[in-house]
């Protein structure tokens, strides 16, 4: 499996650097999902 390339999490509160987990993950954690 490919690692996939790191994004900027979604919240604009948080707007960190991660490397998601699954495909179409666009926040760093559930915490800022919610």
């Amino acid at each position: 499996m490919a690692k996939l390339p790191r994004r900027k999490c979604a919240n604009k509160e948080c707007r960190q650097w991660f490397h998601p987990i699954r495909e179409g993950q666009i926040v760093c954690s559930y915490q800022c999902a919610s």
